[in-house]
């Protein structure tokens, strides 16, 4: 794929998600659900925990990662 549509995503996304008042960003379903800005950071969060899963099995060739709780990361990162 273009880097230049990967380019279009992201500028995209961005646009979408910058114009989310804050105030709707925050709510929760319910109690057991995160609000949109913890599930934009679980999706960094998970994204460079894959990324570096990625380069390390490459390097040793065996599946031995970190564990990632992703609960933990959201409470830890505080983005609400």
């Amino acid at each position: 794929m273009d880097i230049s549509k990967f380019e279009k995503i992201i500028e995209n996304f961005y646009k979408n998600i910058s114009s989310v008042d804050d105030q709707i960003a925050s709510i929760k379903l319910s109690e057991d659900k995160w609000m949109l800005k913890e599930m934009i950071g679980h999706l960094v969060d998970s994204t460079s925990n894959n990324h570096q899963r990625f380069i390390r099995l490459k390097e040793n060739k065996t599946l031995e990662f970190p564990q990632y709780d992703q609960e933990f990361w959201i409470k830890a990162a505080d983005y609400s």
